[in-house]
C-alpha cells in the first residue's frame, strides 16, 4: 500500500508534468495552423502597417470590442516584425502561461501548494486554456487580468473580514478591473459581482464607502470608455445575433458550462459530493464545511463560487432588461475564476479525507483519480488541438492553384451587415490569396443568400463563366459563414440557377473541406456530351 505522502508526491509530480508539457505544447505549430475569421479581425484591427496611434484608434474603434487588446497586439507586432500567425499567437501563448502563475498564486494561504497545483493543472488541461492560448484573440490577456482581479479580490476579502482596510490591494483591484474593461466589456460584469460581494463583507461604514467608491470608479471608467467607443462602432449593436429567448439563453449557458467542466474538475467535484454525502449520512448535524476549512477558507470558497453565479446573473439581467449580450463567451472570461475555485474544492476534499475517520479510505482513490484524469485529459486535449485546424488557408490555396483564378471575380458568402468601414473581403477571403487587392468580389450576404443567387449580378457572373471555357470555375466560396444546412440549401440554389442558364450542358461540383461543410467551394463543370447521352 502507498502511504499518504507517496500519493501526494505522485499527484504533485503528475501536476507539474502536466503543466510543463502543456506549456511546451501550447507553443507548438503556432505558425502552421490557418487563421480563422475572429483572428482575421485581430489582423485587421492590429495591422502593424498603421503608421500612428491616431490611425490605430480610428480603425480599432470600429470593432464592437474595446481596443485594449488590439493596442497591445499592435505594439507587439510593430516591435517584433514577422509572420502574423507566429507573433500574434506567440503573444497569446506567453499571456496564457503568465496567467497560470497568477492562478497558482491567487488562492489564499489556507490552500496548500498541492491544491493550487491541481487548480493550475486543471486550467492547462482545459480546452478553453489550450484553444485561446493559441488564438490571436483577447482571451489569453483576459486570463491574466481576471486571475489578478480574483487574487486582489480574495486579499481584499481577507482584510475586510479581519476589520482592516486593504488599501494596496483595493488600488490593485481597481486598476486591474479598469484594465479588464479596456479588453472586453464582459469584464464589467465580473467587476460588479466582486465589488458587490466585497460590499456585503464590510462591517464598518468607512469600509463600505471606500469599497463602493472603488466599484463606482471602475463603472465610471467603463462608462467613459463606452461614451467614446459606442459612436464609432460600425456594426449595429442591437442586431449582432444575441437574443433574449429562453432557448437561446439556455443553449449559451449550457455551452459555457460544458466548456469549463473538464474531466479533472468534474472528478474533484464528484468526490467532494461523494465524501460530503457520506459524512452527512454519518454525521447529519455536523458543520462539515467549517470543521474542515474554517470560517475564513469556507468564505473564500463561497466568494469564488458567488462571483461566478452573480456574474452570470448580472449578464442575464442586462440581456433581459437592457440589451441582448449573454453568450457562452462570458464563461471564457470567467474561466480563471473557475480554475481558482477548483483549488479550493481540492483543498476541501483533502481536508475532508484527513479530518474524518469515515472518509480516510477515500483519500488514496481520490488522489489517483484526479492525477489520472489530469493526464488523460492532457492527452485528449493535445490530440484535439493538434487536429483542429481551420481550412481558411487550405481553401485559399486551392483557389490560387486553379488556372484562370489569379485575378477573377469570386462570389463569396459575406457578412449580413458591415463590421468595419472598409467592408472589404480582401482582408478575409483574400488574406492567403496572392494579389488579393487587385481582384473583385461578388458579396452574397448570408442572410439574403437566395436573393443573391437570383440577382442579375450573380446570373451575369455565371453566364460569363460559361462563355469563358478556360476561366475561373468558382461559382461560390464560403468560409465559416454558413452552417451545414445552409450550405446544402446554397448548393441547391446555385445548381438550379446553373441548370436554368446553361441547361443540361453544365453541372456543379461541391467540394467540402470540413465535415460540417462550413468551408465549401462550388465549381462549374461542363458535362461531357457522351456522358449525358449515356
Amino acid at each position: 500500500m502507498f502511504k499518504a505522502n507517496d500519493l501526494m508526491k505522485f499527484l504533485s509530480v503528475a501536476c507539474v508534468s502536466v503543466i510543463a508539457v502543456s506549456i511546451f505544447w501550447v507553443f507548438v505549430g503556432l505558425a502552421e495552423k490557418s487563421l480563422w475569421v475572429d483572428e482575421l479581425f485581430s489582423a485587421y484591427f492590429s495591422d502593424p502597417e498603421l503608421p500612428s496611434l491616431r490611425a490605430f484608434f480610428e480603425r480599432a474603434a470600429q470593432d464592437v470590442h474595446p481596443p485594449g487588446y488590439y493596442l497591445t497586439l499592435w505594439w507587439v507586432l510593430k516591435t517584433f516584425p514577422g509572420q502574423f500567425e507566429l507573433i500574434a499567437r506567440g503573444y497569446s501563448a506567453v499571456l496564457g502561461c503568465m496567467a497560470l502563475a497568477v492562478i497558482y498564486l491567487a488562492p489564499g494561504p489556507s490552500v496548500r501548494p498541492i491544491a493550487k497545483l491541481v487548480g493550475t493543472a486543471v486550467a492547462v488541461t482545459s480546452g478553453v486554456w489550450f484553444a485561446y492560448s493559441q488564438d490571436a484573440r483577447s482571451y489569453s490577456a483576459l486570463f491574466v487580468i481576471t486571475s489578478f482581479v480574483m487574487m486582489s479580490a480574495l486579499r481584499c476579502r481577507e482584510c475586510l473580514s479581519a476589520g482592516q482596510l486593504p488599501v494596496r490591494w483595493m488600488v490593485a483591484l481597481v486598476a486591474a478591473c479598469g484594465a479588464a474593461s479596456t479588453i472586453h466589456y464582459y469584464s464589467i460584469l465580473v467587476s460588479g459581482a466582486i465589488f458587490g460581494l466585497l460590499l456585503l463583507r464590510c462591517t464598518t461604514w468607512p469600509h463600505r464607502i471606500i469599497v463602493a467608491a472603488s466599484g463606482l470608479s471602475v463603472l465610471l471608467l467603463t462608462l467613459l470608455l463606452l461614451s467614446w467607443h459606442l459612436p464609432q462602432i460600425v456594426v449595429e449593436i442591437d442586431n449582432t445575433g444575441f437574443k433574449t429567448t429562453f432557448d437561446f439563453i439556455v443553449r449559451q449557458i449550457s455551452r459555457g458550462v460544458r466548456m469549463l467542466l473538464s474531466a479533472p474538475a468534474a472528478a474533484a467535484m464528484l468526490w467532494v459530493f461523494c465524501v460530503s454525502g457520506l459524512l452527512l449520512l454519518r454525521r447529519p448535524k455536523t458543520a462539515i464545511a467549517h470543521a474542515t476549512l474554517g470560517p475564513n477558507s469556507t468564505g473564500d470558497m463561497f466568494f469564488v463560487l458567488s462571483t461566478i453565479v452573480l456574474t452570470i446573473g448580472l449578464g442575464l439581467m442586462v440581456t433581459l432588461f437592457f440589451v441582448p449580450m449573454l453568450s457562452f463567451r462570458l464563461f471564457i472570461v470567467l474561466a480563471p475564476v473557475f480554475w481558482i475555485g477548483i483549488a479550493y474544492v481540492v483543498e476541501y476534499l483533502f481536508r475532508l479525507t484527513e479530518g474524518f475517520p469515515e472518509a480516510v479510505d477515500f483519500r488514496p482513490l481520490s488522489t489517483v483519480l484526479i492525477a489520472l484524469s489530469l493526464i488523460m485529459t492532457l492527452i485528449a486535449s493535445m490530440i484535439f488541438v493538434s487536429t483542429a485546424n481551420s481550412r481558411w488557408k487550405q481553401t485559399s490555396h486551392f483557389i490560387a492553384n486553379i488556372d484562370g483564378c489569379a485575378s477573377s471575380t469570386l462570389p463569396i458568402t459575406w457578412f449580413e451587415m458591415p463590421y468595419f468601414i472598409e467592408d472589404d473581403p480582401e482582408r478575409f477571403y483574400g488574406y492567403y490569396l496572392p494579389q488579393a487587392g487587385h481582384r473583385k468580389w461578388l458579396k452574397m450576404p448570408r442572410d439574403r443568400f437566395e436573393a443573391s443567387v437570383a440577382s442579375p449580378q450573380f446570373r451575369s457572373h455565371v453566364m460569363a463563366m460559361m462563355d469563358t471555357p478556360n476561366g475561373c470555375p468558382v461559382l461560390f466560396w464560403s468560409n465559416h459563414f454558413l452552417v451545414s444546412e445552409d450550405i446544402q440549401t446554397a448548393a441547391q440554389l446555385v445548381q438550379n440557377t446553373v441548370a436554368e442558364i446553361g441547361g443540361e450542358g453544365y453541372g456543379v461540383e461541391t467540394l467540402h473541406f470540413e465535415q460540417n461543410g462550413e468551408f465549401t467551394i462550388l465549381l462549374l463543370r461542363e458535362l461531357d456530351q457522351s456522358a449525358q447521352n449515356d
